[in-house]
């Protein structure tokens, strides 16, 4: 990208708490088909500390195949969606939109939580934006 944008790691910072373990207990693989693509997030994976979450993550668009992971961290009072930096996709628009569901997700489940800073607002459905 000219801009420079495309480097630029994408996040999603929710504010508020946001409680891993019943995050992770609570676990549905996700599976979404449209004309961008297919995007799916297929397993969950909890570290010992209930600190950070990873889910593994396919995305199908426009003939290539991308196999990643998500991570869910938390720190203080807040949690932040992120790519795992081991596998590095393409920032891809497919990739930021199952990135941006995710969070979604998160701030529908946790009551009190809200979206903070972010790159990826274009991608977060402006019907459940809570204060970007």
């Amino acid at each position: 990208m000219e801009n420079g944008k495309e480097n630029v790691m994408p996040h999603v910072v929710i504010e508020g708490d946001v409680d891993l373990e019943e995050l992770f207990q609570g676990f549905e693989p996700l599976h979404q088909r449209d004309d961008g693509g297919i995007r799916k997030v297929s397993d969950a994976f909890l570290n010992s500390q209930n600190t950070s979450i990873l889910l593994e993550s396919v995305v199908v668009e426009n003939g290539s195949t991308q196999k990643f992971m998500i991570a869910i961290g938390t720190k203080g009072s807040g949690a932040t969606v992120r790519l795992f930096p081991l596998t590095d996709p393409q920032k891809t628009p497919g990739v930021k939109r199952l990135m941006a569901d995710v969070a979604r997700q998160i701030v529908d489940r946790f009551p009190g939580t809200k979206f903070g800073k972010t790159n990826l607002q274009d991608f977060l459905r402006t019907s459940l934006l809570r204060k970007i």
